[in-house]
């Protein structure tokens, strides 16, 4: 429930940014007003904040496996609505560190993958020897 709640924070975070967005209508329409004022902070405040979503999830790994997988769909959510709200010229200078941040989700939903997988052949044997 912890990881739950600060996924959920972290996530609005970024949906509404320091300093909101720019209003529709604007040639930078959903985009990051602070962004463009304060690039450096803007940068620090997406590392941070994105560590503040990624770390607990990380720390989870005892959860059930229907948790793990709604956790990790809200992260890879999370970089999408990054990549929306954040400029281009920005977005481009920290891509690599999402992508790596992504990678490390596609491992840890193989790695869930997996458990329920070795679940279910153990559950399947099990329900065989019974008969």
């Amino acid at each position: 429930m912890f990881a739950t709640l600060i996924a959920t924070i972290s996530f609005q975070n970024i949906v509404n940014p320091p300093g909101g967005v720019h209003p529709p209508g604007d040639i930078r329409a959903g985009q990051s007003v602070v962004a463009e004022k304060l690039r450096d902070d803007y940068i620090l405040f997406l590392t941070l904040n994105s560590m503040f979503n990624f770390i607990p999830i990380c720390a989870t790994p005892s959860l059930h496996d229907s948790m793990c997988l709604i956790l990790i769909t809200l992260s890879l959510t999370y970089i999408v609505v990054l990549d929306m709200v954040t400029p281009n010229h920005i977005w481009d200078s920290t891509k690599t560190v999402f992508f790596r941040i992504l990678y490390v989700w596609i491992a840890l939903i193989g790695v869930v993958m997996c458990r329920f997988f070795c679940r279910l052949v153990v559950w399947v044997v099990h329900i065989f020897m019974k008969h």
